[in-house]
């Protein structure tokens, strides 16, 4: 009987401590998971502390005791004022997605901020899952293909009109539109052949500001009159 015991209760500590072996394996396939995602992955109690954290968050606020932290201490109070609303709302009961515009050591950068409670069943909000990432570069990127965008848009709007490409000394050497408009070929305008088809009235003055414009290096603004193809 004693053996027979012996037996069982080897038996029942090795069961055991093979679930153990096997919980801490998916724990630690869990930690290397969250670890890896390159965002702020943290778990925060119904007290603002930082129950769990990944290593974004520690490179984010390095030499900071982070577990059981508050959310203030590790921020910071400016930070702290736009995330606690958010915080709230989770905690209330609510999944929040969010943009955070934030500054980080001096920059101005951009984050996309999301909230989940954890709730015990259907009950009570136990403490909020939290995910933010910094979308910084992405929002730069998007604005510059924008303005990007914007500059061709008035390219194409200018090109509807007239434009010009000159040398340094003013002659031109194309005039996109400027056929259409006048009718002259580019024999007649490259050079300075265009003055040709401005109004006889308004040909010299336009010849000297143009002049002086292009030796100057500044821009100008004009009016004057020019024949068109009907004549």
């Amino acid at each position: 009987g004693l053996i027979h015991g012996a037996g069982f209760a080897y038996r029942a500590r090795w069961a055991e401590d093979r679930a153990q072996g096997a919980l801490r394996e998916r724990q630690q396939s869990m930690r290397a998971t969250i670890d890896g995602i390159p965002a702020l992955i943290a778990y925060v109690d119904r007290d603002m502390r930082y129950v769990m954290h990944n290593r974004t968050c520690e490179e984010w606020f390095p030499g900071l005791d982070i577990d059981g932290a508050e959310v203030r201490e590790v921020v910071g109070d400016d930070a702290f004022a736009a995330l606690r609303p958010l915080l709230q709302r989770a905690l209330a009961g609510e999944a929040v997605n969010d943009v955070l515009v934030l500054q980080r050591d001096g920059v101005r950068q951009q984050f996309d901020a999301h909230y989940r409670p954890h709730r015990e069943g259907q009950g009570d909000v136990l403490g909020v899952a939290v995910m933010i990432q910094d979308v910084t570069l992405r929002q730069q990127s998007n604005e510059a293909i924008r303005a990007s965008e914007a500059r061709l848009r008035s390219l194409a709007l200018a090109s509807a009109a007239i434009v010009w490409i000159s040398d340094h000394a003013g002659k031109l050497v194309d005039a996109q539109g400027w056929q259409e408009f006048t009718g002259q070929v580019p024999a007649d305008y490259l050079g300075l052949g265009w003055l040709t088809a401005v109004h006889v009235e308004d040909r010299q003055r336009l010849d000297r500001d143009w002049r002086v414009a292009c030796t100057i290096g500044e821009p100008m603004s004009a009016t004057y009159r020019l024949r068109m193809t009907d004549g």
